[in-house]
């Protein structure tokens, strides 16, 4: 059988469309594990959390506070500090 042109064309077109599609689904997929991830209450590191910690950092001035750190200083004033 020999093969012209437009079926070479098309025999192209359907495995660059199959590749395509392919690349597409895993892209999705490595893209909602991603939302997955950065939504999930339980990771430490979701959106919220370092969203939250950034602020706290921002507005203490100390690059190692967390909110809760915040809430337990604000609860605890005394506790920790020396006594020199």
């Amino acid at each position: 059988m020999k093969m012209n042109f437009n079926t070479l064309l098309i025999l192209g077109v359907v495995t660059f469309g199959t590749l395509a599609f392919i690349s597409a689904r895993r892209a999705a997929a490595d893209t909602g594990r991603a939302i997955i991830d950065a939504t999930n209450p339980l990771n430490r590191e979701n959106i919220f959390n370092r969203a939250a910690n950034g602020l706290t950092r921002a507005i203490s001035g100390d690059p190692h506070q967390t909110v809760g750190g915040a809430v337990f200083d604000l609860l605890n004033p005394t506790q920790g500090l020396d006594d020199d």
